[in-house]
């Protein structure tokens, strides 16, 4: 018996390395799926932004979101910044922001 468990737990063996493996791969992925924004869109930064990012240049899209929320520019334009970014609770809190001004 224990030998027949051995033997089916080498079987098992690649199958479970492949799915472990493939697993690491996708969720190593450095791209991300999101909707386009849907505000602000006659800001031209966060255009080149949504451009850079939309290109497949993710690290150059990032850092121009960043520099929209390190710079001065109105709430609203921030919290799409934010949200790009993934950030949803700063792009809430951006947004609720926005609204009382």
């Amino acid at each position: 018996m224990k030998a027949a468990l051995n033997k089916s737990i080498f079987r098992l063996a690649p199958l479970v390395a492949y799915s472990a493996i493939s697993s690491a791969i996708l969720l190593a992925s450095p791209s991300q799926a999101r909707e386009h924004l849907f505000g602000a869109l006659d800001n031209e930064t966060l255009l080149n932004c949504e451009t850079l990012h939309w290109s497949g240049q993710s690290l150059e899209a990032n850092a121009c979101y960043m520099n929209i929320v390190r710079t001065v520019n109105p709430p609203e334009i921030q919290a799409e910044a934010m949200w790009a970014l993934g950030d949803l609770y700063t792009a809430d809190e951006l947004l609720e922001q926005a609204s009382t001004t």
